[in-house]
């Protein structure tokens, strides 16, 4: 009865597998064996390779074993979205390929997902892309690192793209929309890039949440139904590089539950609450070169949050910046709070507020600052508060203890307020 060899070999094995590689890398065999066959002498297991077990002697016996294959390379594939292709094939087709890119023509309807790294989704022309119908994600991508989407369109779905478990996702020229939930969302330790990205008409535009994190360069996020960006349960969204934040029907930008926003060279309008919100633990920082405006419940507003503030606030209805329960805001380094509809700065219910070198406080229709209730706060001589059109400064009267600390001189750059400069107790 004939046995596979289960011992070891002898080192003449080595040699002569070595040889039929040999063979096969020079063109001696037609093509590349699934199988080596060998003749093994019974009294030694002496081993000579053969073209069939018919081959061997009867003082020998056949063995077998896989032949050395060549490792799979990267794959390149177009799928034709008219023509029946599917995209959850083409990743099914190239599953052994060391990186996939994949060219997407016209439009697929399907909800793909995305479980290995180094995976490349294009689109053949703009607008090209994927889409899928309500109760379905159009794009999953999930645990896999080294993604890339480009001039990728993804439209509809129960959302647009998530991106769950570490995932890591690099996009350029990226346009979502139209998504009943969130066109965009980044979850559980995932990062998300996103470049020349256009992001609009879904109930809520981008949020990053659970450790999530999302960074946004040139890009457009408008017309959601509900907010456009939101950052909660420690989640980051960085928005700068030229973004436009516009038309949502409620929060511009939101930071709540440890989630932090952080807004440098961007731009929050015409939102129809807030331009920023931040509540319940949240933190946002706007950095010089920020705008907020022409936003219809304020321009940046504080509840239970902590905010520094170093951009432009401007031209909100309501007030500028407003801070409530026991909201914590900074604005320093030349920030602007300017021709805002409400007050200026309006702060209360145990707010801080901290003011210092070289904020402008200017041209507001109501007051200046006002504190109410038992908030405080802090100016330094740096500050202008000027030409508002009540008071510079002005703090509830009694039963109120709202009050203001300041260094020597401060009152001097408090000046031209159309009901006076300043009333308020001061520490």
């Amino acid at each position: 009865m004939r046995k596979a060899l289960g011992r070891a070999l002898p080192v003449s094995l080595a040699v002569i597998a070595a040889s039929a590689g040999v063979a096969y890398a020079t063109g001696a065999l037609s093509s590349a064996p699934s199988t080596i066959v060998g003749c093994a002498k019974n009294v030694n297991g002496q081993l000579r390779i053969v073209g069939s077990p018919s081959d061997c002697a009867p003082s020998e016996h056949a063995v077998q074993f896989a032949a050395p294959q060549a490792p799979n390379g990267p794959a390149a594939v177009t799928v034709d979205c008219a023509a029946g292709q599917s995209v959850n094939q083409a990743l099914a087709d190239t599953a052994d390929a060391t990186q996939v890119d994949i060219t997407i023509k016209g439009t697929c309807t399907e909800p793909v997902h995305i479980f290995r790294d180094d995976v490349t989704l294009q689109g053949a022309a703009p607008g090209d892309g994927l889409t899928q119908p309500s109760g379905h994600t159009v794009l999953t991508v999930d645990s896999a690192r080294r993604v890339e989407l480009d001039q990728l369109t993804i439209t509809g779905g129960q959302s647009g793209l998530s991106i769950l478990d570490g995932a890591q996702v690099l996009a350029f020229d990226l346009h979502v929309s139209s998504a009943d939930d969130q066109d965009v969302s980044a979850d559980s330790g995932t990062s998300l890039i996103l470049n020349n990205a256009i992001v609009e008409g879904g109930d809520i535009g981008l949020i990053a949440h659970s450790g999530g994190s999302i960074d946004m360069n040139n890009a457009t996020v408008s017309g959601s139904h509900h907010f456009a960006v939101e950052a909660d349960k420690n989640g980051t969204i960085g928005i700068g590089g030229g973004t436009l934040v516009t038309g949502a029907g409620s929060q511009g930008v939101i930071a709540t539950q440890g989630g932090t926003v952080d807004l440098g060279d961007a731009t929050v309008q015409n939102n129809g609450g807030a331009g920023v919100f931040v509540f319940t633990g949240g933190n946002a920082f706007v950095a010089q070169g920020t705008v907020v405006q022409h936003n219809g419940q304020g321009g940046v507003s504080a509840n239970s949050g902590t905010v520094e503030i170093q951009g432009h606030v401007t031209s909100n209805n309501g007030c500028g910046v407003c801070g409530f329960n026991g909201a914590r805001i900074t604005l320093q380094n030349g920030a602007v709070v300017d021709s805002n509809q409400g007050n200026g700065i309006n702060m209360s219910v145990g707010s801080t507020l901290a003011v210092g070198n070289n904020v402008s406080i200017l041209n507001n229709a109501q007051n200046g600052v006002q504190l109410h209730d038992t908030t405080v706060g802090g100016f330094d001589s740096s500050d202008h508060i000027s030409g508002n059109h009540l008071w510079g400064v002005l703090c509830d009267g009694p039963p109120a203890v709202a009050l203001v600390t300041h260094g020597p001189g401060w009152a001097a750059t408090v000046s031209g307020n159309g009901a006076g400069n300043i009333s308020c107790p001061s520490a």
